[in-house]
């Protein structure tokens, strides 16, 4: 069985076991699930947090079977410290996709993301650097765990960032993404097609009034939602130098 991820390692092509053994060590030595002091700090204004799931229209509960959403504002937070910033995200990813898996018995192991534009401009923009970095990881080690990425009020830098991501991005990637209409009835009525209604947010013209807790958020697993230190967290671009 072949595969072409890690994605720079296997343009040709590799061994499923090699693949799999790349993101073992990966997951030893970045460690997703861990949060740093610094990480906690960029994601104070809840930028991004995973709550709810989608619809699926092959079963009766969504709960069962929906993948878990990820709400992504990257408007409300301009880039502090472009590591934190991106374990955070990876951090949101890792438990989402936890999530799902554990509410479908190990069935489902996919998550949607709404990506809201509003507010972002030209200075909040990532490095392309850090840019290529974080996709590489997020290539290499959660293969077709992305169901849709739903972008909401496109605008100013969030339509340049999208034209700077996407040939980044796999075919396989680009054909997910859905770019709402500015119309805010329109945006709402089909984001309900697309997600269980009590979960899109008052900021998108839903009911759900979620506000998030940065102090609730992260310890709702105390095992994995602990603080470690920065040490711990950036020791992997000692340890593993392909994703530094």
């Amino acid at each position: 069985m072949h595969t072409k991820f890690p994605f720079k390692l296997c343009k040709a092509g590799c061994d499923a076991d090699f693949a799999i053994a790349h993101t073992l060590e990966w997951r030893e030595k970045y460690k997703p699930w861990l949060m740093t002091p610094s990480a906690l700090i960029e994601n104070e204004k809840g930028w991004i947090y995973h709550r709810g799931y989608a619809k699926n229209p092959y079963v009766k509960d969504n709960r069962e079977a929906g993948s878990t959403m990820v709400w992504f504002r990257p408007g409300l937070q301009k880039i502090n410290d472009s590591e934190a910033y991106t374990r955070t995200l990876i951090n949101t990813f890792d438990k989402a996709i936890a999530d799902a898996f554990t509410r479908s018995n190990e069935r489902i192991g996919k998550i949607n993301v709404v990506l809201d534009c509003t507010g972002f401009g030209f200075s909040f923009i990532p490095r392309l650097s850090d840019a290529v970095r974080t996709l590489t990881m997020l290539q290499d080690h959660f293969p077709g765990k992305l169901g849709m990425l739903i972008v909401a009020n496109v605008q100013g830098g969030g339509g340049m960032v999208l034209k700077m991501i996407m040939p980044l991005l796999p075919a396989s990637v680009r054909y997910k993404i859905r770019i709402l209409p500015t119309d805010q009835e329109e945006c709402l009525e089909l984001l309900k097609v697309m997600i269980d209604e009590k979960y899109i947010p008052d900021w998108l013209g839903g009911s759900d009034s979620f506000k998030f807790d940065k102090r609730s958020y992260y310890n709702q697993d105390d095992s994995r939602g602990r603080y470690w230190s920065e040490e711990e967290g950036r020791e992997y671009l000692v340890t593993m130098p392909y994703h530094a």
